[in-house]
């Protein structure tokens, strides 16, 4: 016991000797000057990461595809169980359609998304991917001119472009019965393409049941798509709707500005961002990944609302042969995602958010956005005359209004529309 307590007394004592107890504590621990370093070093990689894709469209394209590949090959596959089952009792009529047993890992994406969004909007500081656009077709006010020239030229822009309330009224509505009857008249496009790919079937071409579906569907869509296309080309809108009539020099004198007529009232173009414009590529993961979660949340509520009968009819829609036709079909499987993938989410977004919404947000509404993004919603969902699909349709039509508004960028809401209707197209082929 005393060579114990003299080998203590005496390592203490070598130590006291060479330096203080408390600079040993300090000898193996990490320099603070290191740590700082390191962070500066990890945030500055970050920052020069999310500079280069925001500085290039095909690097956001390329982000877009990889979280998209993620969120359907992992977080659709996964869910966070519940460690208390409070409604999943065995005698409870829930368990048997295991409600309330957990969450999928692609509602939590998109609720963080969602809260995200909502914080980042409210907080004083905005980052530059996260700035809200003004709507694209709202008209500004004139501004007061200070000089005998600008009063002119702003006079003379109003005798020009500027068209009274009633006329953009009677526009609007007069182009959405020519769309409706379009609608209804290219059906008849649709028989004349079977009776020619009949034709060609009975000279022998080669032609399965599922791929004259296919074929039939597509060509279909096309017809309408072609003949809507050109009735809003012939039927412009007022310039107040998607560009303002006033050029931002109104002190200039030159008159070329006045004979451009806005009548191209859309346009496409794939462009670096510049300063003012929000990075897209976070509009399109974020709602992509709030579209999933709500429409969960509708299809959740669809249990409850339609009965079994109705239910079962999902199964049996021209969507679900055109995913699994018969006899494995690759070819009518790859034509038929034609259509509903790639034609499709370009020619709804452009006809529903970016015809009917700013109609009747500058129209009938009163510039009441919330109306008039329900009113287009529920439209959109009676457009698929589908009785099991109405509510997710609508609860997806309102969010994708709310997202053009949000971002100002219809390319936007057509990628997550792709995005959204390959999803279940992507499931089907790859067994998910």
């Amino acid at each position: 016991m005393t060579t114990t307590l003299f080998n203590h007394k005496s390592l203490y004592r070598r130590l006291s000797t060479h330096r203080p107890l408390h600079s040993l504590q300090t000898v193996d621990s990490p320099e603070p000057d290191k740590l700082t370093t390191w962070q500066s070093t990890l945030t500055t990689g970050s920052q020069r990461v999310l500079t280069s894709i925001h500085a290039s469209p095909w690097l956001q394209l390329i982000t877009v595809f990889v979280g998209y590949i993620f969120h359907l090959v992992y977080l659709t596959q996964r869910q966070f169980i519940f460690p208390i089952q409070w409604w999943a009792s065995p005698g409870n009529e829930w368990r048997a359609y295991r409600y309330f047993v957990g969450i999928g890992y692609d509602s939590l994406a998109g609720i963080f998304a969602l809260l995200f969004y909502y914080q980042r909007f409210r907080s004083p500081t905005q980052p530059p991917m996260l700035v809200p656009q003004k709507m694209p077709w709202k008209f500004p006010p004139a501004p007061s001119p200070t000089t005998e020239a600008a009063t002119n030229l702003v006079e003379a822009i109003r005798n020009q472009y500027s068209w009274p309330h009633v006329v953009h009224r009677a526009t609007f509505l007069w182009t959405a019965v020519c769309l409706i009857t379009a609608y209804f008249a290219t059906g008849r496009f649709s028989l004349f393409w079977q009776d020619m790919l009949y034709e060609l079937s009975a000279k022998g071409f080669p032609l399965t049941t599922p791929q004259f579906r296919a074929w039939s569907v597509l060509l279909g869509h096309l017809s309408w798509v072609g003949v809507g296309s050109a009735l809003l080309f012939l039927f412009p809108f007022a310039p107040r709707f998607f560009r303002s009539a006033f050029p931002r020099d109104l002190t200039s004198s030159n008159s070329e500005q006045l004979s451009k007529k806005p009548w191209h009232w859309f346009r496409f173009q794939f462009r670096k961002p510049q300063n003012g414009q929000s990075v897209w590529v976070w509009w399109v993961l974020g709602g992509y990944c709030v579209s999933c979660w709500l429409f969960n949340l509708a299809d959740w509520a669809n249990h409850f609302l339609l009965p079994d009968a109705v239910l079962k009819l999902s199964s049996e829609s021209v969507v679900s042969q055109l995913v699994a036709p018969e006899f494995n079909d690759r070819t009518a499987s790859l034509i038929g995602y034609i259509a509903p993938c790639l034609s499709a989410p370009l020619w709804e977004e452009l006809l529903y958010r970016g015809f009917l919404l700013p109609g009747l947000w500058s129209c009938l509404f009163r510039h009441n956005f919330s109306l008039a993004a329900l009113v287009q919603a529920v439209v959109f969902s009676a457009h698929h005359m589908s009785l099991v699909a109405a509510l997710p349709l609508a609860v997806l039509g309102y969010v994708w209004a709310v997202l053009y508004g949000l971002s100002g960028n219809l390319w936007t809401v057509c990628l997550v529309h792709a995005l959204w209707n390959s999803r279940v197209f992507l499931t089907g082929w790859l067994g998910l």
